[in-house]
């Protein structure tokens, strides 16, 4: 085999494992807006395992096999360590929070429509999720400055204990159209 193959294949393998790493960090990146460095330690991990066991003699298909199992043991020892089984009341905690911005801008494109800047009074409201239910809080005020032709509010929704969201919801269009823009990064 010439060394431009032998060039090639390491080539592939690598952009391979990259892209794979990439895949994963875009998807976390973009579905939480949060960048976490887990996968990268798994998979790191596991290089080591594989690698160790490739130095120590042991055949390369074997490394493998035993480079994915220590990165499986790996993922489901922390999940287990950092207690992940409460995800779903997460999910249904967000889900809560989205319906009560949801309610905001609705509440607000209505008031846009008519004078604008005024007061709502804060709104409380029950999301079943079969067994459970979440009371939402949805507390919405009028910035200071705020203009009756192009409204803007801050927005807090409380939804259980220790979750809430602030935004700020501003119209772009002087409020003829439900057309808003929602910045929440500015106001966590």
């Amino acid at each position: 085999m010439s060394i431009y193959a032998a060039a090639f294949g390491f080539g592939l393998v690598s952009a391979s494992v990259i892209a794979i790493a990439a895949v994963g960090f875009t998807m976390q990146f973009g579905i939480t807006n949060m960048i976490n460095l887990a996968y990268g330690v798994v998979m790191i991990t596991s290089a080591f395992v594989v690698y160790g066991l490739n130095q120590a003699g042991v055949n390369i298909w074997i490394g493998l096999a035993a480079g994915a199992v220590s990165g499986a043991a790996l993922s489901l020892a922390s999940a287990a360590f950092l207690n992940l089984n409460g995800t779903r009341s997460d999910t249904q905690h967000t889900y809560a929070l989205d319906a009560g911005l949801a309610y905001a801008v609705e509440t607000n494109d209505s008031a846009a429509k008519g004078a604008g800047c005024g007061l709502t009074p804060p709104a409380n409201f029950p999301l079943n999720y079969g067994s459970a239910t979440i009371t939402v809080i949805v507390t919405i005020t009028p910035v200071t400055g705020c203009k009756p032709g192009k409204p803007s509010y801050n927005v807090t929704v409380s939804a259980g204990a220790g979750r809430q969201l602030n935004a700020q919801i501003s119209s772009s269009n002087a409020g003829k159209k439900a057309t808003w823009a929602i910045d929440w990064e500015a106001y966590q």
